[in-house]
């Protein structure tokens, strides 16, 4: 008589069956693991680079291609994608080419030794936001799911991440990092694979609309959204580049732009959990100026600092403001755009916050953080967040454009 042995537990029977759990929890862990590699290295990647001994122009070249690559390299792998409904293979091929950039980041010691492999990280890294947000909400809506839910773990985990690698990098260095970053790009693969492709028919359908970008451009609440997301994305381009520099050159220490980072998110989330709350007692335009005021009394905050423990103080409302700017926004284009074009509008205005602006900015911010001083680098970042207010302060909707309801999930 044989014994029954007992098999082993294998990993990919573990694999197999997380595969299988709800897509909440699928989703959530996917933006879990991407933001905890941009909270290992992105708080502290421009402090190693000024320690490397690299200027403000310098800094703000290379951090530029950050921005211009989602203007250049995200249409073209994202079309892509769209075109051979190929979306799991674009994410996976960026996500290993990701893990390879950031693996050999740390080798170069130079401005032009890190001009190629920024470039080429770049390339690889910009992809991989809209097309994994366009798995995960269309995952969202298959299944009725809350995408906010989802989304916010994102956030949770970049903030703890991020304070946590304060500490770490303090004691290990900033070299550690980079491999750090790599090993969760490389895992961070697997739950890619569990996302649930787009449903073809449903894209055919999608992709038969009337009319054109254009006449859709002409209502005029949604080019000032583009503009005042144009002005308020170059702000915020500038802030993500020097904040970290600036909070060094105050005398904060590694542990301290952890923590900035990590209150910096964790305040973000309340805003965007109360916010279609908020839209029910306010317009759009209104909450709006109320965002933009938030960051603008932030930025004013960042060029009075004395210590850098202020800062800590007045990130809370940055990411307060940044918050409600967000979400408002997305539920803004989401309500005026056609049914046929509103992730093109969607596109429309990520391109200009988070893609020319900063581009723009980062380059300019360079200049100012070399010639006038760190602080001044801020009083430009409280003056293009004024000239939004302002535009908004200076334009007349129709009632029923400013009262959306968020049709987020």
């Amino acid at each position: 008589m044989r014994l029954r042995t007992t098999r082993p537990l294998k990993m990919s029977w573990i694999l197999r069956g997380l595969r299988y759990q709800s897509p909440e929890l699928r989703g959530a862990l996917f933006y879990f693991f991407v933001f905890a590699i941009t909270g290992a290295y992105e708080p502290f990647l421009t402090v190693y680079l000024a320690e490397m001994g690299l200027d403000g122009k310098e800094i703000g070249v290379l951090s530029a291609f950050f921005p211009l690559m989602s203007l250049v390299a995200a249409p073209i792998f994202s079309r892509l994608a769209d075109q051979r409904g190929v979306h799991r293979a674009v994410l996976v091929i960026c996500l290993a080419g990701q893990a390879i950039g950031l693996g050999i980041l740390q080798i170069p010691k130079t401005f032009l030794g890190m001009l190629p492999l920024i470039l080429v990280y770049a390339i690889f890294r910009s992809p991989i936001q809209p097309i994994s947000d366009s798995l995960i909400v269309r995952m969202a809506i298959r299944h009725n799911l809350s995408y906010g839910k989802i989304r916010q773990w994102g956030s949770v985990s970049f903030a703890t991440v991020s304070l946590i690698s304060g500490i770490v990098w303090k004691l290990m260095g900033y070299e550690w990092m980079f491999f750090a970053a790599s090993a969760l790009s490389l895992l961070v693969i697997i739950p890619s694979l569990w996302l649930e492709p787009h449903d073809q028919e449903e894209q055919r359908k999608k992709s038969v609309g009337r009319g054109s970008m254009l006449s859709t451009m002409k209502n005029p609440l949604l080019l000032v959204l583009v503009l005042a997301t144009f002005l308020v994305g170059a702000a915020l381009g500038i802030g993500r580049t020097f904040e970290s520099v600036y909070i060094n050159y105050l005398g904060g220490n590694r542990q301290l732009i952890g923590a900035f980072y990590a209150i910096s998110a964790y305040s973000e989330i309340p805003a965007m959990v109360f916010a279609r709350w908020i839209l029910r007692r306010l317009n759009g335009k209104k909450i709006l100026i109320l965002a933009y005021t938030f960051i603008l009394l932030a930025y004013i905050g960042y060029s009075l600092a004395q210590e850098p423990e202020w800062m800590l103080l007045l990130v809370v409302l940055k990411g307060v403001g940044f918050g409600l700017f967000f979400v408002t926004t997305v539920g803004l284009i989401d309500e005026i755009a056609p049914d046929h074009w509103k992730a093109t509008a969607q596109s429309v205005v990520v391109a200009a916050g988070w893609g020319l602006g900063p581009l723009l900015a980062t380059l300019v911010g360079g200049v100012v953080f070399d010639v006038w001083g760190p602080a001044s680098v801020f009083l430009v970042n409280a003056g293009l967040v004024a000239v939004a207010i302002i535009l908004f302060l200076a334009t007349r909707f129709p009632q029923k454009e400013t009262q959306p309801e968020i049709s987020i999930q």
